[in-house]
């Protein structure tokens, strides 16, 4: 899961745990008062939803620690390889109405290295893209290449994208830009208007 998501599902989990966990003790204390039978089922259901949240909140954080550790192995570690992007696919999650894509990365060069990665910043098929990997399993892999930055400049073009000059940058550019379109990245609306600039020698 990309880091800005995880940042997005604590805040909505501690959301969650701000108001059912009080709102559950309220009905306890109320229920020692009353007695009534619908106050010790109202604060159990509201308590028993912060303990749920409790729980997998502390999940969560164990894989997510385990992940870092991970990631920062193959940083120091790990062998690096050039690699290609196969495929990007939306997902039906979203994380503050934007969505998770799923990027599946492949290493011709290296037997065995293929891999999906998270993120909330698509790049098209066929874009470049550095790794590193476990040599004793290749599929245990990271992208070492900053996701925004890059899908940044390939949305918007500019020096950072990488592009060369002449007839062929402008053929790059456009292929660039319908895959972005075709993976859903960009709106139909945006395609049209980049690739206008493209063609103005704008892009």
């Amino acid at each position: 899961m990309p880091k800005k998501a995880r940042i997005w599902v604590v805040v909505s989990i501690l959301i969650q745990v701000a108001w059912s966990l009080p709102v559950g003790l309220v009905f306890g204390i109320r229920w020692f008062a009353s007695e009534q039978d619908s106050e010790l089922v109202l604060g159990a259901v509201f308590t028993g939803i912060a303990v749920i949240m409790i729980i997998v909140a502390a999940v969560l954080a164990v894989r997510w620690i385990r992940r870092g550790r991970v990631e920062r192995h193959l940083t120091e570690h790990g062998l690096r390889a050039d690699a290609v992007v196969t495929q990007a696919r939306p997902t039906n999650s979203r994380i503050n109405g934007q969505v998770i894509y799923k990027l599946r990365v492949e290493a011709p060069a290296v037997s065995g290295l293929e891999f999906q990665e998270s993120t909330m910043y698509p790049v098209p098929p066929g874009t470049r893209l550095m790794v590193a990997y476990d040599p004793v399993n290749p599929s245990t892999a990271i992208i070492l290449d900053d996701l925004q930055q890059l899908a940044f400049s390939l949305r918007f073009g500019g020096a950072s994208g990488g592009f060369r000059a002449g007839p062929d940058a402008a053929i790059q550019r456009l292929s660039q830009l319908d895959g972005l379109r075709r993976s859903g990245a960009i709106s139909e609306e945006e395609f049209n208007r980049l690739k206008a600039e493209v063609l103005d020698g704008r892009g």
